[in-house]
């Protein structure tokens, strides 16, 4: 008994620097996601669709986790886990500085897809091994509420984040100092850059045996694969992906152009989605610890298409409020199936294929997210077109997110159905081990 309290106190200082990372990389992604990517890409010329297109490189870069299995039985995991994610990050931040190079409009283009890609390609490759590396120090029945925690850090710090650079931005633009706007929000993702190497630097690895005929990449595969429970996971990852991918990068600009937010507005509304989850991450966590996570996304789920059912009713002469609306609902759905992802894999699947599983599940998941925003782009802009030449469809004028915005409606209930009838259906592993039913 001792022993094993000394054990788990001696990871303690790794959970908090957990904490601390999360929160870090956190600022770090909202440093270049969604409007700031959508700003950038406009002050070198992109169209809607192509800026929809790079946001959903978030998705296409967690396909690059499969290749993360190669470096699964790379023991100790903190070195290069540490090295790529500091590669990755400096590229992230050097994305801020592409509209200062005195280069083509396409050069420009190219270069910031180049930096983000490649940024994405390193930050996903050590995402399983680090995220692993992490939990494992984390007790199995609390790891809702120890990832509610974290979430509620970073949404706190998250809050003060977007406040300070959307203000800064707009105040810099008013008194003609856009370059050095850009160089300051670059220069600040570089000071995190070197807070969230430190943190892993100093984190303590929990060590596990290693056989290294277990991880002959054949036989890993072999042995993933072979578990249908893996198969399962993923695919509400990857469904939940379609819906989130053929949605949300369109919404960024649809925020600044037809919708007519300023930058100073949109870290407001991102304050308000902050708080929400900041607020229900807590409750969702107790709710999938007690529960379960499968339980705890359904509701998430619900929560996620009433987002998609005001976003329908959103135009720009409600849009301020509405807007609001969805964005507090969506929160709400974001507080519990952020860390539902990840925790569905520790209740389903076994701890010797959890960091192969996390790598599959996100490379699948990640691949149809990409492949699903190119599909519908096609779409995007012909709906865009007809609503830009001043045509009405059914007698209404109608944006093109509008429509994109029911189709993620109708998904998401057929998701919580799935969650419901499928998944609800598998006995986790702490049902099996006490031999308990999820009936």
């Amino acid at each position: 008994m001792n022993n094993t309290l000394i054990r788990k106190d001696e990871y303690k200082l790794s959970r908090f620097l957990y904490i601390i990372e999360a929160m870090l990389e956190y600022f770090i992604a909202l440093g270049i996601g969604t409007v700031y990517l959508a700003k950038l890409a406009k002050e070198i010329g992109m169209s809607d669709s192509l800026v929809a297109v790079i946001e959903a490189f978030v998705s296409l870069g967690a396909s690059f986790r499969i290749f993360a299995i190669l470096l699964s039985n790379k023991k100790p995991v903190k070195i290069w886990v540490t090295t790529m994610h500091l590669i990755s990050q400096v590229f992230f931040a050097l994305i801020w500085f592409v509209p200062l190079i005195k280069i083509s409009k396409i050069a420009q283009t190219v270069l910031l897809i180049v930096l983000l890609l490649f940024a994405y390609l390193l930050h996903n490759l050590c995402y399983p091994a680090k995220t692993n590396m992490y939990m494992s120090c984390v007790e199995d029945n609390k790891r809702g509420s120890f990832t509610a925690t974290k979430e509620m850090v970073s949404l706190a710090g998250g809050m003060a984040f977007t406040l300070l650079y959307g203000n800064l931005i707009d105040f810099l633009e008013g008194i003609g100092k856009k370059e050095l706007a850009f160089i300051l929000c670059g220069s600040l993702l570089l000071l995190f850059m070197v807070g969230h190497t430190l943190s892993l630097v100093f984190a303590k690895e929990k060590l596990e045996e290693v056989d290294e005929k277990k991880y002959d990449i054949k036989q890993v595969f072999k042995q993933v694969f072979s578990d249908k429970k893996i198969f399962l996971v993923i695919s509400v990852y990857a469904f939940y992906n379609v819906i989130h991918y053929m949605s949300i990068p369109f919404y960024s600009t649809y925020q600044i152009n037809e919708l007519g937010f300023s930058m100073a507005y949109v870290p407001i509304v991102a304050a308000v989605g902050s708080i929400v989850r900041f607020v229900f991450s807590k409750p969702i966590g107790k709710v999938a610890d007690k529960y379960s996570f499968n339980k705890s996304m359904t509701l998430c789920f619900i929560f996620l298409a009433l987002s998609y059912l005001v976003m329908t009713f959103t135009n720009p002469s409600n849009g301020k409020y509405m807007y609001i609306i969805y964005i507090t609902f969506n929160s709400i759905a974001a507080a519990g199936i952020t860390s539902g992802v990840l925790n569905i894999t520790y209740d389903y699947v076994s701890y010797e294929n959890r960091t192969s599983a996390l790598a599959i599940n996100g490379a699948i998941a990640g691949l149809i997210g990409f492949l699903t925003t190119l599909a519908i782009t096609p779409f995007f802009n012909y709906i865009q077109k007809i609503q830009q030449s001043g045509q009405k469809i059914l007698g209404m004028t109608i944006y093109a997110q509008q429509l994109i915005s029911v189709i993620a409606f109708v998904l998401t209930v057929l998701l919580i159905l799935y969650n419901i009838f499928v998944i609800g259906k598998i006995k986790r592993n702490a049902d099996l081990k006490n031999g308990v039913s999820n009936d």
